[in-house]
């Protein structure tokens, strides 16, 4: 198969736009990609300069670009834009490199470059001496004599361009004198063995002929005839040549795998890049079955896809692969891969091979599906969030109704069913926490903690709890590294995480709990990751066990609230949530590697801050006759909040919305104000606003159902917010809040 037809394939079929461009910038060659891509018919780009097509704004890098390649350089990238039939503009990235003769072969990114080259060999018509005479190919007669000697009779004026010899006058003479380096290749003995029919015809491939330098190639075609004589006809490939050369140059330029085959579906050409993406050398491909080199399965379940080889040899199309098509590598590794197939045709229609244009898109493809991961988490987490909050409100009256009753003279029996109510009420706003943590908007306190403190705690809670048939093992730095965030996110975190591990080994096994200090910009490769991190220094917080593993089938399911593969009341399904939850509200990230039966490894990564320990200040839950005003559309909320704070020594009024608020805070200024900030009619953050509009000097402590958090959290302490209770909280926790902001004015 000639390199000729697979530099016309690789045009014809090629994913991607190329072109063959003189000395002066003009189009010679153009593949119908550049249709497909730019929208400009091929007749309309041949001959064509190519800066007419350029931006007027990349002509320099293009121009030069094009230098460097002229000065020496061998391949060069660079980029520019391109105006498309229809008069917009798109980028190309561009791999030129120049071929011998001065021609610039250009690639552009996700395209194949080829050139078209069609030889095509005119008959000579007429008489035998005037085909000898005109030919082009060169022609030698010799015949094989009595006395074993094989002499030159005949030769034609083609002949000497391609030996450098008159060889008219060697008419009559031995090849071995005629031809002296004939002898070392033992070419007389061969010539005399095909002369007398004792071999068959043969061929010898691109001979370097000679003019002064070398600058051509033919081949030597030798046939048997009649009278014990051989006719060794001199053809020229210098075209097949050069087009196999800069089929070469460009397979060695494009940044896709390309693999041709031939009719029986044997591999007889490998791009570099092919080598590389299935991990055969094309010393070992050539000559074997594709399907031996290029193994393909589905990328989800592993079952073996049908070649494409068989495919396009039997139906003759055109034809792409569905894009959850893996690769399996020669050493067993996998590669998501985008791939074409293409039949190679001779001009009578005959398919005599297939060629295969295909690309890595594993990173593309792993980048889909954590975006669309991620989608769906925080989808979930908006849903999750919201019945929270909700659910908190209706807590906030229980707690606070149970708190008020229990102050009362009760006797026993109805002392002891309001400590029920309070403490069934505290696993509820333990369980919308996680829910609320999941969807980032939970409690979480900022301050500046050690990590690798934390983690010693949650270690020292494991030390005295996990079974004694698992062998727990810390390796933690013994320096601190300190981060701003909440260290109770964090420790329960690393609780839940080893909490998992245990379950995972019900019959012992090896839990180990490492931490690492590193430098990084991008979470290393892993079956499974959440989260995005910023470069910088980050803690490695990794759980590792020898336990049962995660099935590949839910491995991406894992961190979703109430999904759980443990049995009945075993487990809440939120451990894994509100590690997920800990790692985003911490601008961190989860990743996990799992194998069936082999066990699991889950890392925390999270940004070191360099920080102090803050101190806190413990004031007295008493007031002194201070005015408070409480806006919360929520009765339960106001009546429970407003009979705490009276009892406790405030003058208490309370709101329902925003225009009772504003006339109770013009009628009378308050000395603090509790505001929801989840109101209807004007929201907590505009009734802020105009609170502090009107007494600029006000304290206004913050209430909600979710987390203050993020931009808006920093806008409203800027703007002198007093302090934030998240609902629903005790009556001593609220005492304790406004006694710390009215102390703080």
């Amino acid at each position: 198969m000639s390199g000729s037809n697979h530099l016309q394939l690789l045009f014809d079929h090629a994913l991607d736009p190329m072109c063959v461009v003189d000395r002066d910038g003009a189009f010679i060659l153009a593949n119908p990609a550049w249709t497909r891509v730019l929208g400009w018919p091929l007749e309309r780009l041949l001959g064509r300069p190519m800066l007419e097509l350029i931006h007027q704004d990349d002509h320099a890098a293009s121009l030069a670009a094009r230098a460097r390649l002229h000065s020496g350089e061998a391949m060069v990238a660079f980029e520019n834009r391109y105006c498309t039939c229809s008069g917009d503009w798109v980028w190309l990235s561009w791999n030129l490199s120049i071929s011998p003769d001065g021609q610039v072969i250009g690639v552009a990114r996700d395209i194949t470059e080829t050139k078209r080259l069609q030889q095509r060999v005119s008959s000579a018509e007429g008489s035998l001496d005037a085909v000898l005479a005109q030919a082009p190919m060169g022609l030698h007669l010799w015949e094989a004599r009595a006395d074993g000697q094989l002499v030159l009779v005949a030769a034609n004026p083609a002949a000497d361009r391609f030996t450098g010899i008159a060889t008219g006058r060697l008419i009559g003479k031995p090849i071995e004198e005629a031809f002296p380096d004939t002898v070392k290749h033992n070419l007389p003995a061969r010539y005399r063995a095909v002369a007398l029919g004792q071999a068959p015809p043969f061929r010898l491939d691109g001979i370097p002929y000679q003019d002064g330098r070398i600058d051509g190639f033919f081949d030597v075609w030798l046939f048997p005839v009649p009278e014990r004589r051989a006719a060794a006809f001199f053809i020229e490939v210098t075209p097949r040549l050069v087009a196999e050369r800069d089929l070469r140059i460009t397979l060695d330029s494009i940044g896709d795998g390309v693999i041709a085959s031939d009719a029986k579906g044997l591999v007889v050409r490998m791009n570099p890049v092919a080598q590389q993406l299935t991990g055969f050398s094309d010393r070992d491909a050539l000559g074997r079955p594709v399907d031996e080199i290029f193994r393909i399965v589905h990328a989800d379940t592993g079952h073996r896809v049908q070649s494409p080889v068989e495919r396009v040899l039997r139906e003759g199309n055109v034809i792409g692969l569905a894009n959850h098509t893996a690769l399996v590598r020669r050493d067993g590794s996998r590669l998501q891969i985008a791939d074409s197939g293409a039949p190679i045709r001779l001009p009578d229609g005959r398919i005599t091979g297939v060629v295969l244009v295909f690309r890595d898109v594993t990173q593309e493809y792993a980048l889909q599906r954590q975006l669309h991961h991620a989608r769906k988490m925080d989808a979930i987490g908006q849903l999750a969030g919201g019945i929270a909050h909700d659910f908190n409100n209706l807590l906030g009256g229980i707690m606070g109704g149970a708190d008020l009753l229990a102050r009362l003279p009760l006797d026993a029996r109805c002392l002891r069913w309001t400590e029920m109510i309070t403490a069934s009420a505290s696993r509820a706003a333990e369980l919308t926490q996680k829910l609320l943590a999941f969807g980032r908007k939970g409690q979480g306190q900022t301050v500046a903690f050690d990590v690798v403190a934390t983690v010693h705690q949650a270690a020292s809670i494991l030390e005295h709890t996990i079974d004694r048939l698992i062998d727990l093992r810390i390796e933690v730095p013994t320096t601190p590294l300190w981060m701003k965030g909440d260290p109770s996110q964090v420790q329960s975190a690393v609780l839940n995480l080893c909490i998992n591990a245990r379950d995972a080994m019900p019959s012992g096994g090896q839990l180990r709990i490492t931490m690492s200090q590193a430098e990084l910009s991008a979470l290393p490769p892993c079956r499974c990751s959440l989260g995005v991190i910023e470069a910088g220094t980050h803690v490695a917080i990794s759980v590792t066990d020898t336990g049962c593993g995660i099935s590949p089938d839910i491995l991406d399911r894992i961190f979703e609230p109430f999904f759980t593969t443990k049995g009945p009341g075993k487990g809440s399904g939120l451990g894994l949530a509100s590690v997920f939850a800990a790692a985003s509200g911490h601008a961190g990230a989860v990743t996990v590697d799992s194998e069936t039966g082999h066990g699991s490894v889950f890392t925390l990564y999270l940004p070191l801050r360099p920080a102090h320990p803050e101190d806190t200040r413990m004031i007295a839950p008493t007031g002194a006759g201070q005015r408070i005003l409480i806006i919360d559309d929520e009765p339960a909320i106001r009546e429970t909040v407003a009979a705490a704070l009276a009892d406790r020594g405030w003058v208490v009024e309370s709101a329902a919305d925003h225009i009772a608020a504003l006339s109770a805070s013009r009628r009378q200024r308050p000395d603090l104000v509790l505001l929801d900030l989840v109101m209807p009619g004007m929201s907590g953050v505009d009734l802020f606003a105009e609170l502090r509009r009107i007494h600029p000097d006000l304290r206004i402590l913050l209430m909600s159902g979710y987390n203050l958090h993020g931009a808006r959290a920093d806008g409203l302490f800027a703007s002198g917010a007093a302090g934030f209770l998240q609902k629903p909280f005790r009556s001593d926790d609220l005492a304790a809040a406004v006694a710390r902001a009215l102390a703080a004015g």
